[in-house]
Order: structure tokens, then C-alpha cells, then sequence
């Protein structure tokens, strides 16, 4: 499980599917407000993800892409 951080109110879950699916099978994407948690089929795709993820600039905001801890999930 991987956290999506610093989205715009403007990113859908679609947008986050989309994004994470050039890097593997994409299992689920939880948006909430401005992040988002979703799960890829493996952890090497989710490592790759984070990899080449964390620090793009999205719409203008750099995303925070890391590993999902059990007390962010339940926020």
C-alpha cells in the first residue's frame, strides 16, 4: 500500500489510477481529501511508483509518494 500526498482538490481517483498505472497493475485507489492510499499488485510496482513518483510536480504540487503506515490509513 502506497500513500499519494499534496494532490489538488481537483485530482479524481481515475487521475491517481492513471498516474500509477505506468508503473503495474493498479488494486485500488482510496482517495480522501488532497491524498490518496492505493495498492498495486506487488511491491517491486509500488517501490517503482514511489521511486519515480515522490517529488513530481502534479498541477503544479509536488507529490509526496511513499510506503502507507497503519495510523495514516485509518485518517
Amino acid at each position: 500500500m502506497i500513500f499519494v500526498g499534496n494532490l489538488t482538490s481537483q485530482v479524481t481517483e481515475d487521475d491517481v489510477r492513471t498516474l500509477l498505472e505506468e508503473y503495474g497493475a493498479v488494486r485500488m485507489v482510496h482517495l480522501k481529501e488532497h491524498y490518496a492510499f492505493a495498492e498495486l499488485e506487488n511491491d517491486s510496482e509500488e517501490d517503482k511508483a514511489i521511486n519515480h513518483l515522490h517529488g513530481r510536480v502534479v498541477d503544479g504540487k509536488q507529490l509526496r509518494v511513499m510506503k502507507a503506515h497503519p495510523r495514516e490509513m485509518q485518517a
